[in-house]
């Protein structure tokens, strides 16, 4: 999408700051530049994309969607890493911080891509900006599960060499 034009700009949401710099050189790899994002904005204005912590986006909202804007978010992806960290209850929209930031920042971006190994969350709140399907259970009752648009089985990216097994 980047080499048709489509986009210009990525930014990485990661839910710890070690996970950063695998981002960074993975991304380095593909010959992109991303910079962690510092707040006041230190940036270089030819960084291709940044990174950051669900926790400093949630401290620094406003100085990265004032960022972000300038970029012109109808070019830009937002990745989730660990997306499952990113629940939002619907009846308490402000318990759930990462989530609602998360929502906020990125409601107006080209594509959203949400990265987890753990397809659950153990407190029953919903994914953030996941699609959800109802599937009727044996019973008759009915549960919500995310509809992924891609899934990936693990030993298929172990035998690619993307993932180390345990």
């Amino acid at each position: 999408m980047r080499d048709q034009g489509r986009l210009n700009h990525f930014v990485v949401f990661c839910h710890r700051t070690s996970i950063l710099n695998q981002w960074k050189f993975a991304a380095a790899r593909l010959g992109l530049r991303l910079e962690e994002f510092l707040c006041p904005p230190e940036q270089s204005q030819t960084a291709d994309g940044l990174l950051v912590t669900y926790q400093d986006a949630g401290r620094q909202r406003e100085a990265l969607g004032a960022r972000l804007a300038q970029w012109g978010l109808s070019a830009c992806m937002a990745i989730a890493d660990e997306a499952h960290h990113l629940g939002v209850d619907p009846d308490e929209p402000d318990a759930t911080a990462w989530g609602q930031t998360f929502l906020e920042l990125t409601g107006s971006v080209q594509l959203r891509l949400g990265l987890t190994g753990t397809p659950f969350r153990t407190d029953n709140l919903a994914f953030c900006a996941a699609r959800r399907m109802r599937v009727q259970l044996d019973d008759g009752g009915w549960v919500e599960q995310i509809r992924p648009d891609l899934c990936v089985e693990p030993r298929d990216l172990i035998a690619a060499g993307d993932v180390r097994p345990l």
